[in-house]
């Protein structure tokens, strides 16, 4: 059971973080694990806290901690596969991930999924993305089947996905790059409107940056 102390450091840490303040929750996600070493909701937001800042290695490692002591819960298996991911080392991410999507609740599932699709898409494998995420309604799984469409040729169909991914999330950056990518050689004004539109989104996107400055 976890402890009172370490669930009100817990508790601290995660207000701080979700106030953007995720460098000064990470002592007393420390300390709360101090407290109870084997608590994995601890385990996993700091393991997301770390994965954010780029500190991939001792995440990971908090992530293996909690599949071990939850091995039959998606939401460590997610964490790993994310962090691996993100390391490029995409063969232990689609097999952390596809335990994850065993693993997952309904609830659970469209996250999960997207990020498979995600991890097999970083492989090369554009057509298991695409059928990992079907029927699926995210971002992620959108801009999935977007390039699925446009490796086809089918642009109109690629441009239909990405649309509909800018529907589900409008303040997500992503299918506005997307879109001005695709864009870029057809439809330079448009293109150049959703590069300036999704660096307005994400300031410090360099993607964005490049775009609009490609586009200009």
């Amino acid at each position: 059971m976890t402890s009172s102390k370490a669930a009100a450091l817990h508790a601290q840490a995660l207000a701080l973080a979700h106030g953007g303040q995720v460098r000064a929750a990470l002592p007393l996600w420390g300390e709360a694990l101090r407290q109870d070493p084997s608590d994995v909701d601890v385990l996993l937001a700091l393991g997301h806290a770390l994965g954010s800042i780029g500190e991939h290695e001792p995440a990971v490692d908090l992530a293996e901690r909690a599949c071990k002591l939850a091995p039959s819960s998606s939401s460590p298996w997610l964490l790993l596969g994310l962090l691996r991911l993100e390391q490029q080392q995409l063969a232990t991410a689609i097999e952390s991930l596809v335990l994850a999507r065993d693993r997952s609740t309904a609830a659970e599932r469209d996250t999960v999924v997207t990020a498979l699709g995600q991890a097999y898409l970083a492989a090369g494998h554009v057509d298991e993305a695409a059928a990992a995420v079907v029927g699926v309604d995210t971002v992620g799984a959108h801009i999935i089947r977007g390039q699925q469409l446009e490796a086809r040729g089918d642009v109109d169909g690629a441009r239909a996905a990405l649309v509909r991914a800018g529907e589900v999330d409008p303040d997500h950056p992503e299918p506005y790059k997307r879109l001005a990518a695709l864009l870029a050689l057809t439809e330079p004004g448009l293109a150049k409107e959703l590069a300036r539109h999704a660096l307005v989104l994400a300031p410090d996107d360099s993607e964005a940056r490049a775009l609009v400055d490609a586009l200009s």
